[in-house]
């Protein structure tokens, strides 16, 4: 009996099997809430609360589970230190936005170390069906336009940045990649079967459905995608191969045929100018090359822990050259340097050396099975395709895709009997003989006390995340009660501003501007209530800009030009255009004046639209029409949209104003001649005559 108890495993208990449920519930709490990484926190910290206490329980009762390789433990280190550098960001938002994702990340890689041990496959699979399922309903949604255009950044809505359900086929991009790599590893898994039949063709059918959806994505990151898919494929496939003593087959012969052919291709395109040409006029789509020679000039700046989660974008603002803010980086490891400083750089690089050493290590080990080692062979190629994509865009910031890399890193370093892939000789490595998989317990007095000092140490550190992200998780939910149409514009505002206190996102007093423009009885309140916004993050200009605005309407020039020349030099703007915040605030307000047009709103949208026009917004936009119009790498239609946006704002104002329409200007009267000289004076936007 005792010889039963010394080789019961915990996954094969009662409480092995609680704690495998935790860890579903966990992942489906993620996916169920893809990119809402906030609504995931607080859930997530209690359930790795109890899944401590679980695992104590069964180890003090004298349970066996599989021992951590070192692999593990760096992973572990690695992620408590951006864990902990996350909650320290001055951007209270964003540091609680990097916070989730990676618990949501821990989640993931704790599956794939399950998965590479053959428990729960099934579950898994299920599981990532679901994850595929939340992702494409989400896709279907689409932000407010007027979000979008107010901050510049797709993913920062009512709800603020990494909390909106944006899905990943938002962009394309992202959609592309997704697609892509899908049919490449469903690709890799037909060819890597020893097995032939119905269950490879059943493989094959959505491997080559995703790759040829990929390209109808338009964008660039599909063909780059594919073709370090297909570098990298073939290099694993081919070991995959020799390390199961079989010829390489006319498949890689294949594969081998295409890489000369598609670098032949390559080699003339270059030597003619015409591909390279192609290729860095579209990488630079987004303005990647300006970004990134202004991080650059930050790196010093960042030191040895960096300036903080999401810090990049904001410690460029004041000095980038375009109206809209760029949201990250568009390099992971830049940012990394950026935001979480030297030692975070370092720790990206050692974390993902090791992890790819380790699933190379295993794919060389004839200790595992010959599934495992296709799994590991599709981690490998998961991982390294995002690894290298990182270079160019922000793979690692989306949930979705960043927990699947998890998920892949944990299937890689999962603990195995492994044997130096290079430093024995060939017939050793493929030949030897290995010991079963070692398990640990906690069976002497002093592993009893570290185990537990080990556990009410992860216990605490929950439990003080949990406290720390109750308040704005229960913000988070409320928001949804202000989104419902049955209140009415002054109660909605009323939920937001009292919201602030606990989830400080600017994004939720611009909520409120557009709701309730007027304000004559809550702009006191507003103010104060964008002032938490502006000390949970000190560097949003946009903050700035709004707080601005509202204090000059409340007659507050003096301070609304103390907290506007934060950000100047001199008596002039920056050399931003962001600086201007008669830019962004103008732009918008053509957005919700048009809006309110097109609704039957035709005094308040006329009202907004003839003052945008006074604020020169029309001359911003077409400013900025002209600065694109100049770049190769625009694309006509985008430019078309702009002046045609324009051009109807202008036509519904000329319209309105020749049939006698009253302009409803109540909501701007605070902004008339009147009070203390200021900035808004000196720029002429009182003048009725502008």
């Amino acid at each position: 009996m005792s010889d039963v108890r010394e080789k019961r495993r915990l996954a094969d208990t009662l409480t092995g099997r609680i704690l495998a449920l935790l860890l579903a519930v966990g992942w489906v709490i993620v996916m169920a809430c893809v990119d809402t990484q906030a609504y995931t926190a607080f859930p997530l910290c209690l359930i790795g609360a109890a899944a401590c206490l679980l695992g104590c329980f069964g180890l003090l009762r004298g349970d066996k589970m599989v021992c951590f390789s070192p692999v593990n433990w760096l992973a572990a280190a690695v992620w408590l230190y951006f864990l902990v550098r996350a909650l320290c960001s001055y951007s209270v938002v964003e540091g609680w936005g990097q916070a989730a994702l990676l618990l949501a990340c821990a989640v993931y890689y704790v599956a794939g170390v399950t998965a590479a041990q053959g428990s729960g496959r099934m579950v898994i699979a299920a599981l990532a069906l679901a994850l595929v399922a939340n992702i494409a309903y989400f896709g279907l949604m689409r932000l407010p336009e007027s979000s979008v255009l107010w901050s510049g950044r797709p993913e920062c809505g009512l709800t603020g940045p990494n909390s909106r359900p944006v899905g990943l086929f938002f962009y394309g991009n992202f959609a592309g990649f997704f697609f892509m790599t899908v049919g490449a590893l469903l690709l890799y898994a037909a060819l890597a079967s020893e097995k032939r039949g119905w269950r490879t063709l059943l493989l094959l059918l959505p491997a080559l459905g995703g790759i040829a959806l990929s390209f109808f994505c338009d964008t660039l990151s599909t063909y780059i995608s594919a073709a370090l898919l297909l570098l990298v494929g073939w290099v694993i496939f081919c070991l995959n191969r020799a390390v199961a003593g079989r010829r390489p087959g006319f498949a890689i012969i294949l594969i081998s045929a295409a890489l000369v052919a598609g670098f032949a291709v390559a080699v003339y395109g270059f030597l003619s100018g015409g591909l390279f040409e192609w290729l860095s006029n579209d990488l630079d789509s987004h303005l990647r090359y300006e970004i990134w020679g202004d991080l650059t000039g930050h790196l010093g700046e960042a030191g040895a822990c960096g300036l903080g989660a999401g810090a990049s974008q904001w410690a460029i603002l004041t000095s980038f050259r375009d109206w809209s803010a760029p949201n990250f980086a568009h390099n992971e490891f830049l940012q990394a340097w950026v935001d979480y400083g030297l030692i975070g750089a370092l720790l990206v690089l050692l974390f993902l050396v090791s992890h790819l050493s380790a699933g190379l290590l295993a794919l060389g080990s004839d200790a595992i099975s010959s599934s495992r080692r296709r799994l590991t062979g599709m981690a490998l190629l998961y991982v390294t395709a995002m690894a290298l994509c990182a270079f160019y865009d922000y793979y690692w910031h989306h949930a979705a895709l960043a927990a699947s890399m998890a998920f892949a890193c944990g299937v890689m370093a999962s603990p195995c009997r492994r044997r130096p892939l290079f430093l024995r000789p060939r017939r050793v490595w493929m030949d030897g003989r290995h010991e079963a998989l070692l398990d640990v317990r906690a069976a002497r007095p002093a592993e009893r006390a570290a185990l537990i000092l080990l556990s009410l140490a992860a216990l605490g550190a929950f439990v003080w995340l949990g406290g720390h992200f109750a308040g704005p998780w229960m913000a988070q939910w409320s928001i949804g009660s202000a989104e419902s149409r049955e209140r009415g514009a002054a109660e909605r505002c009323r939920v937001l501003r009292s919201l602030a206190r606990d989830y400080p996102d600017y994004a939720l007093l611009n909520e409120c501007v557009r709701l309730d423009p007027v304000m004559e009885k809550s702009l006191n309140e507003t103010i104060a209530a964008m002032s938490l916004t502006l000390e949970a993050n000190p560097k949003n200009l946009y903050n700035v800009s709004m707080l601005a605005h509202l204090l000059a309407r409340a007659g507050r020039y003096d301070e609304a030009e103390l907290i506007q020349r934060r950000f100047y030099e001199g008596d002039g703007p920056p050399p931003s255009q962001i600086g201007a915040w008669y830019a962004v605030y103008g732009r918008n307000l053509l957005l919700w004046g048009y809006d309110d047009f097109k609704k039957g709103r035709h005094a308040s949208g006329l009202s907004k639209m003839h003052y945008a026009m006074r604020m020169h917004a029309h001359a911003s936009l077409h400013a900025q029409t002209l600065h694109r119009a100049d770049r190769t790498w625009t694309v006509s239609w985008r430019r078309q949209e702009d002046m045609e946006f324009l051009r109807r704002c202008k036509q519904c104002v000329r319209l309105r104003t020749l049939m006698g329409m009253p302009e409803d200007d109540s909501w701007s009267r605070p902004l008339e001649p009147g009070g203390k000289p200021s900035l808004y004076r000196r720029w002429g936007l009182n003048d009725a005559n502008n």
